[in-house]
């Protein structure tokens, strides 16, 4: 109980400084300009010069229909209470996918946060009209540093893989592929701190995109002068919105200029460890890598440096096993068919994978284990994963 009580204190404290520092800059907007920190928002819809794309569509479950009231009932009820955005439509076998892709002009970019904003008055620009969060508004002293010719995407990862993947790389590929002649030279804005795999990708798409450009900030930059590209593409409860052709068109991507390395044989049957992760840790994962590895399973552990160990290993495997988390992501260049059994405290379900494993062909299947404590560490019944999983043949 002190260590919770320690940590809500000393979120509590953060925030507040935030809040009194954001209440000053309202007060004196002279003051929130110097220090680059906005206070409002503004649909960038409201101020865009051009709309490429604005749509509401339906993402819907594709699963077999006497499997359906066992997903509902495991994964997408439970679901609910974590799951952002309307989870009404779960009952029906859907949920929304929202597109929107605009042009703004006289815009300029914080290197600490990469928002965008608009020039004349630092009106956060983005989808909505929330209030600027702490992610989005820090204050900073900035070197202005002016933009090149042509439009300009901001990545809204913050180095995260799923963010990054679900959030920037896969709506970016799409507006590139079906815009991709009339948008000319397109830069996409990273903060020079972002991890490897995010310059891998990068640059595994400027070798397929020639128009394609990469600004790396530092945190002391603002990029002034800017004609931003404002891109949106997520369903409603934070799933990656991928169909198999998008999925393939990455993978080969990705491939076709990641480095090879020599590697051992890869495994058709994985156990993904989390490491050394502090957040979402499994307790007992001795016992369940030692039950597994007795049965054939391999253990694989993400590095985000080697991003083709990554992609490789999860296109190998025909059963994944794995606690819910960021190296799912990989779902994405799994093979149709390939089972995938998700691990879960009993207090923080999500569905953001099921709905990716629904739209790329892959069986999945959920395990729900003890209640997490403060980082959400919690245990299983090994006994029910290795019911799920099987033995390796041969």
């Amino acid at each position: 109980m002190a260590v919770k009580s320690q940590f809500r204190v000393m979120m509590t404290s953060r925030w507040m400084r935030w809040a009194a520092l954001r209440t000053l800059c309202r007060i004196a907007p002279t003051l929130g300009r110097r220090l680059s920190f906005p206070t409002r928002s503004i649909p960038a819809i409201s101020i865009a010069s051009e709309i490429l794309e604005q749509s509401c569509e339906r993402l819907t479950l594709n699963i077999p229909a006497d499997r359906f009231d066992e997903a509902y009932r495991t994964i997408l009820t439970p679901a609910r209470g974590n799951d952002r955005g309307d989870c009404s439509t779960y009952a029906l076998g859907y949920t929304t996918l929202e597109t929107q892709a605009c042009i703004v002009r006289n815009c300029v970019i914080a290197g600490n946060t990469l928002s965008v904003m608009r020039a004349s008055d630092l009106a956060l620009v983005q989808r909505d009209h929330s209030i600027p969060n702490h992610n989005q508004a820090k204050a900073f002293c900035a070197n202005d540093r002016a933009a090149d010719a042509g439009l300009h995407i901001t990545l809204s990862c913050n180095g995260n893989y799923f963010h990054f993947f679900s959030n920037d790389i896969l709506p970016i590929l799409r507006l590139l592929r079906l815009y991709g002649d009339r948008l000319g030279n397109v830069w996409i804005v990273a903060r020079e701190s972002f991890p490897p795999f995010v310059f891998q990708t990068l640059d595994a798409l400027r070798q397929c995109f020639p128009a394609l450009g990469v600004v790396r900030l530092g945190p002391r930059e603002r990029l002034v002068g800017v004609e931003a590209l404002i891109q949106h593409r997520l369903g409603e409860t934070g799933g990656i919105p991928a169909t198999r052709d998008e999925a393939d068109q990455l993978r080969g991507i990705l491939l076709a200029t990641a480095p090879s390395t020599p590697c051992a044989r890869l495994s058709t049957h994985i156990f993904v460890s989390r490491g050394g992760a502090r957040l979402r840790r499994l307790k007992n994962e001795a016992d369940l890598a030692s039950a597994l590895s007795a049965r054939g399973y391999a253990t694989f552990t993400p590095d985000g440096s080697d991003q083709r160990a990554q992609i490789e290993a999860f296109h190998a495997a025909e059963v994944i096993v794995t606690v819910h988390g960021a190296a799912l992501t990989n779902l994405l260049f799994c093979k149709p068919g390939t089972k995938i059994v998700e691990l879960f405290p009993a207090n923080r379900i999500k569905s953001a994978y099921f709905w990716l494993a629904t739209q790329l062909g892959l069986e999945y299947h959920a395990v729900i284990g003890s209640p997490g404590d403060l980082w959400e560490g919690f245990t299983v019944d090994v006994a029910h994963v290795l019911a799920l999983t099987g033995t390796v043949p041969g």
